[in-house]
């Protein structure tokens, strides 16, 4: 089994790009657990690591030639321009898992998802799908403009996010201070580790990439001290 032509019509409405070459669109929608049984078949993971950097590349375009002020992202009134930190910051938010999940929700990709039975589309997987239909975009029309809209299905992290709401409230006057250990390499089970320490307190966060497991790890901070 693969995609018909009518599903492909309804996926390339949906992203608004059709595509040349149709099996490159099938290629994004294919877990690597399908192609076992279907050895015909490319899996996503080349599109997805294509999609990540385009995704990166296109976000960062966007965050500097919309000339994001501070207050879009911490939530304080200023008129300075952000700093590369706080430009990095807003790329962070529109390329992490979260906001690319979110997006093939809104899009209803994962309806389409080539995958073996009883596989479980939790966010990161999700968030896969997004980037390799991004990277298929790219790879079919070689153009960045066919791409950018499918960036509009993002909502990015832009508010005052987790990392942002500790950060600020460890620097205030009834904050606390705390330690941040990431780890450098993936576990066994391919995960990065964020532990935050506060006193005898340690919240630990867990994901695919880095940045996740710290605004994972963080919000468990910001939800057991009510911050904010």
């Amino acid at each position: 089994m693969t995609l018909s032509e009518k599903q492909i019509q309804q996926i390339e409405m949906r992203i608004g790009y059709q595509f040349t070459n149709k099996n490159t669109l099938v290629e994004a929608l294919t877990h690597t657990s399908y192609t076992h049984e279907n050895p015909h078949l490319e899996c996503n993971e080349r599109l997805e690591f294509l999609g990540d950097r385009v995704l990166n590349l296109l976000a960062s375009e966007e965050a500097y030639s919309l000339g994001l002020e501070k207050d879009d992202i911490v939530g304080i009134v200023r008129t300075k321009k952000c700093d590369v930190g706080e430009l990095k910051e807003f790329v962070e938010g529109m390329a992490s898992s979260q906001p690319l999940a979110r997006a093939v929700e809104k899009l209803k990709l994962e309806k389409y998802y080539l995958c073996a039975k009883g596989t479980v589309l939790e966010e990161k997987k999700k968030s896969d799908i997004f980037e390799a239909v991004l990277g298929a975009i790219y790879h079919d029309s070689r153009d960045l403009d066919k791409c950018r809209p499918l960036l509009k299905s993002i909502e990015p992290l832009i508010t005052r996010n987790a990392i942002s709401m500790l950060k600020e409230w460890s620097e205030s006057e009834n904050g606390k201070k705390f330690e941040k250990v990431v780890s450098q390499k993936r576990d066994k089970r391919g995960l990065f580790s964020c532990l935050i320490i506060i006193g005898d307190d340690k919240f630990r966060g867990l994901a695919k990439k880095k940045k996740d497991a710290e605004r994972k790890a963080s919000e468990k901070v910001v939800k057991a001290y009510n911050i904010g």
